[in-house]
């Protein structure tokens, strides 16, 4: 379960990119896992996007889930659910890159505790 109070760290600026190419009736144990394509797509939009803001999080939209890369991955999983259990990751060549999915359900409320001010 989130935890009640978001940590007041947490991004607050979000960036959702487009659909992707997962259809709704995979699982998610099969979305959890990104293959070659996927990962070299992403990793070429990450590259070409230039430098990201500290306070921005890319939510990759993949029809039924979220996908968040590299540092957003290691971000949402260390500040709102407070593990890295769930992050994986894939390797390319010696570089090593996080990775992390989320349902539809759980990335709106991670959304919207980044969004939402601290009190």
């Amino acid at each position: 379960a989130p935890p009640a109070a978001a940590n007041p760290n947490m991004s607050t600026a979000l960036f959702l990119l487009g659909k992707g190419s997962a259809t709704s009736g995979e699982k998610q144990a099969a979305a959890d896992e990104l293959n070659n394509s996927e990962c070299k797509s992403i990793i070429t939009f990450v590259r070409s996007a230039g430098v990201q803001p500290a306070d921005l999080l890319r939510f990759f939209d993949r029809k039924d889930h979220y996908l968040l890369f590299g540092r957003d991955a290691d971000t949402v999983a260390t500040s709102y659910f407070k593990s890295s259990a769930a992050v994986k990751h894939w390797n390319q060549g010696n570089e090593r890159h996080p990775y992390l999915t989320i349902n539809k359900k759980m990335g709106g409320e991670v959304m919207r505790a980044a969004l939402l001010p601290q009190r």
